[in-house]
Order: structure tokens, then C-alpha cells, then sequence
């Protein structure tokens, strides 16, 4: 076989599997694989008013929850839950998701992402929630 031909297709080979362990140890981008479902709907978490601090993608975003209000303001920093809207609906940063009367913030599923912390790989799980 020429010289030429037999690099060739020794580059090939290598680019090839260096995108497949690339695919196979990167993390998922994926937020679904991440959800876990409950069966059935879980409990009331909440009645207060929620503050958006990280939209994740367009209809999914990390929000806290209504700490205390005073004459000064609003402070946001008590349950952390992941918010999920339908296709066509999106948040953004700020947003601020009051929950109806007579409804409430509850669980559906549980939500594990990475975040760093001094540059080390922590885990945090928080819950899935809808309004209902």
C-alpha cells in the first residue's frame, strides 16, 4: 500500500476515535436524562412567589423561592426548584412566577446537574416542579 494512502487512513482512524471517546466520557447535554419522574404528583413545596436566577434553555430554568418581604423589598433565596414550561412558552432572568390563589408549587421529579465549586465537580439534586 503507498505511503500516502496508509497515513490517510491512519488519520482517519484516529480522528474517528477521538470523537467516539469524546461522545462517551463527555457529559450529556441532555436535560431529560437527568429528570427523574415521580410516578405520581409529590407534595405542596410552596405558595409563595419564585425569582428565576439561571434559564437553562428557553422553557427550563432554576428558580429560588420568596425568603421574607419587608418595606424594602423582596429577598429571594429559600428552596431552589426546576421550573419546566411548554414548548412555544419561555423564561428569562428576573422572572418572577407568582403561584395563583388557591394553587401551589408541587413536586413531579427530581433534577441532578453538575456545578463547580473551587474547581471541584459537585453534584445538586432539587426538585422538578409545576403549578397546580
Amino acid at each position: 500500500m503507498k505511503s500516502w494512502l496508509k497515513n490517510i487512513l491512519i488519520f482517519a482512524a484516529g480522528m474517528a476515535t477521538t470523537v467516539v471517546i469524546a461522545v462517551l466520557i463527555s457529559p450529556s447535554s441532555d436535560r431529560s436524562n437527568r429528570i427523574t419522574w415521580f410516578p405520581e404528583k409529590g407534595d405542596c413545596i410552596s405558595k409563595k412567589q419564585f425569582r428565576v436566577f439561571q434559564v437553562l434553555e428557553p422553557n427550563a430554568a432554576l428558580a429560588s423561592e420568596l425568603s421574607f418581604e419587608s418595606s424594602v423589598g423582596q429577598v429571594f433565596g429559600g428552596t431552589t426548584v426546576l421550573f419546566l414550561k411548554d414548548e412555544g412558552k419561555f423564561f428569562y432572568d428576573d422572572e418572577k412566577i407568582k403561584v395563583p390563589s388557591g394553587k401551589c408549587v408541587r413536586q413531579v421529579g427530581v433534577y441532578t446537574y453538575p456545578t463547580k465549586n473551587q474547581e471541584v465537580r459537585e453534584y445538586k439534586t432539587v426538585p422538578v416542579v409545576k403549578i397546580d
